[in-house]
Formats: C-alpha cells, structure tokens, sequence
C-alpha cells in the first residue's frame, strides 16, 4: 500500500490560509486614495505569499519529497 506524504497537503494550506490573511490585510492598508487597487492588492499579495511558502517548504525545507 502507498503512503502519501501528508505533510505537502498542509503545507498547501497552510500557504493558501496565510496568502488569504496576507490579502487581506494588504488591502485594509491601503489609502483612501488607492482603494480602486484593491482586486490587485489582494490578489497580488496572496499569490505571492503563498508562492513563496510552497517555494520555502518544498525547496528549502523539502517537504513533500520522495524519501
């Protein structure tokens, strides 16, 4: 029976949850001024953020490799 590696799975999540609070803060940031730049801001930081958490996870910490 194949093991999977759990911990890829919550690595996923963990990203895609702190992307989204990431998102979100950024935008309640944001001045009155620039508030047509919300989609952007949000959608911007959370990619980024959970980009570099899989990046750091997988890359650095190697999560989610084969054994």
């Amino acid at each position: 029976m194949r093991r999977t590696d759990w911990r890829k799975y919550v690595l996923f999540a963990l990203a895609l949850v702190l992307g989204i609070a990431a998102g979100v803060a950024a935008v309640l940031l944001i001045p009155e001024d620039y508030k047509a730049f919300n989609g952007l801001a949000f959608f911007g930081i959370a990619c980024l953020v959970a980009a570099a958490i899989i990046y750091f996870g997988t890359k650095i910490f190697g999560i989610g490799e084969d054994e």
